[in-house]
């Protein structure tokens, strides 16, 4: 029978490979409930839609740095569809990020298209991940 990589893997030592994305779950989480008052205003920023290009950005390295300790088989996936899962717990996230800005944070409020460009960043994640790994 075949030994799964995980079992002859230390805990500590898989644990270790997440320690990047949690960082960056934990620096996405700061620069999301910063108070409003913090950010830029400037109208070029309107323009532009630079806040959703940081979200899709924030997103995609979000859960590329989830992905990567599947590629180096440090931890082996109980199935096929855990990059899915990891996807849709990202676009979790970016929906519970929303709320949390809504009820939470001073001068900031809920914003579908947010919603929107981190459901994108998780996606293009997962099919450039699904490129990456054939």
């Amino acid at each position: 029978m075949k030994q799964s990589i995980t079992t002859t893997i230390p805990f500590t030592q898989r644990l270790k490979a997440f320690a990047p994305a949690i960082v960056f779950w934990m620096l996405s989480f700061y620069l999301f409930t910063l108070p409003g008052t913090s950010l830029p205003k400037r109208n070029w920023f309107d323009t532009l839609q630079v806040d959703k290009w940081v979200h899709i950005t924030i997103f995609l390295l979000l859960m590329y740095l989830f992905y990567k300790p599947f590629k180096k088989g440090i931890v082996s996936p109980n199935s096929n569809n855990i990059f899915g899962f990891i996807a849709i717990a990202g676009l979790g996230y970016g929906v519970a990020i929303e709320f949390i800005q809504q009820n939470f944070v001073a001068n900031r409020s809920f914003d579908i298209w947010d919603i929107v460009a981190d459901g994108a960043g998780c996606l293009l994640a997962w099919l450039i991940w699904g490129r990456v790994t054939k």
